[in-house]
């Protein structure tokens, strides 16, 4: 069984999200190279409700909601 490493947590029953953020850690973001294909997949896929330009910075940041009332924030790389 999969568990969560920073609760021991049965992590089958998660959405993907979950279980990236269950994931984080103060030395890394992600251990497992699949969880992150999985959610760029569903990025890829997801109808997308709104984008915003947020404020503040030099450079663009997207924040983007989806239909399911889910957001990202994307920073287009130069």
């Amino acid at each position: 069984m999969v568990t969560c490493s920073a609760f021991r947590l049965p992590v089958r029953n998660f959405s993907t999200w979950e279980r990236y953020y269950l994931e984080m850690s103060s030395c890394e973001l992600y251990t497992d190279d699949q969880l992150v294909e999985s959610i760029l997949k569903e990025l890829a896929m997801a109808p997308i409700a709104s984008v915003e330009n947020m404020e503040g910075g030099t450079q663009i940041k997207l924040l983007i909601t989806f239909a399911n009332n889910s957001s990202a924030v994307a920073k287009p790389m130069r």
